[in-house]
């Protein structure tokens, strides 16, 4: 914040052709000017994993520590008063990757063309996977995550697919696969991929930070949103330079 001070006092002395400064003259107030400060709003859709659930004592529920907030928190940490960051979840539980494309109800009113153009994220993130394995063909994963990041280019933002975290739920049993075509998807269009599911593999007792062997707790939530944190961070940088 620059602080501008703009003094002027000048009178004259009982008709005298004398002129000098008067002590005694009102000065003008202080002008204040600020610059605003760059903002930048992560678009974050996906299902479940992204809206932040958890199954507790048999409930289901969304956790107030869900990733979105959690990211959004270590991003401003992160990169301090220079920037403002919003993430904005926009997930929905239960959706899959061709739900979000055509409109498919009860989970979005419209395509996701015409709402990634309206909504105001410059950097629109993804995590979609588990669903799409039990209702969707490797084939057809493959064909609506490619269309997912050609109509986020479109609109003239940044794709960036996410991997979800690994599952011990018996009704999932083919998420390899799936992670395999959103790695093979980001590496063939040029997308930022955040890697979670071989790291989270690699935790010990990693399925204990699963509250129902599919979403996880508050401490799994905060490893990927950190894991995010890092990746997103240049890119957020990136836009205001």
């Amino acid at each position: 914040m620059t602080l501008c001070l703009g003094v002027a006092a000048c009178g004259g002395g009982g008709g005298s052709t004398n002129t000098g400064t008067n002590s005694n003259a009102a000065q003008p107030p202080a002008q204040i000017t600020s610059t605003p400060v760059p903002s930048v709003i992560i678009d974050a859709e996906g299902d479940s994993l992204i809206w932040g659930l958890e199954t507790i004592n048999g409930t289901q529920i969304q956790t107030p520590n869900s990733a979105p907030v959690v990211l959004q928190a270590d991003l401003q940490s992160q990169l301090g008063a220079q920037i403002s960051v919003r993430v904005d979840n926009r997930a929905m539980p239960g959706a899959t990757t061709e739900d979000s494309l055509y409109a498919v109800m009860p989970y979005y009113a419209q395509t996701f063309s015409a709402r990634i153009a309206s909504a105001p994220g410059q950097i629109v993130l993804a995590d979609y996977a588990v669903n799409d394995s039990r209702v969707r063909t490797t084939d057809e994963y493959d064909t609506d995550l490619t269309q997912w990041v050609a109509n986020i280019r479109a609109a003239g933002k940044t794709p960036v697919l996410e991997e979800p975290n690994p599952v011990c739920a018996p009704d999932v049993p083919n998420l390899d696969a799936y992670v395999s075509i959103m790695r093979t998807v980001a590496q063939t269009q040029n997308v930022m991929l955040i890697e979670q599911y071989d790291y989270i593999r690699s935790l010990p007792n990693w399925q204990s930070m699963l509250t129902d062997c599919i979403h996880p707790n508050d401490a799994l939530y905060a490893i990927k949103a950190q894991r995010e944190a890092w990746a997103l961070a240049p890119v957020v940088l990136s836009l205001i330079n």
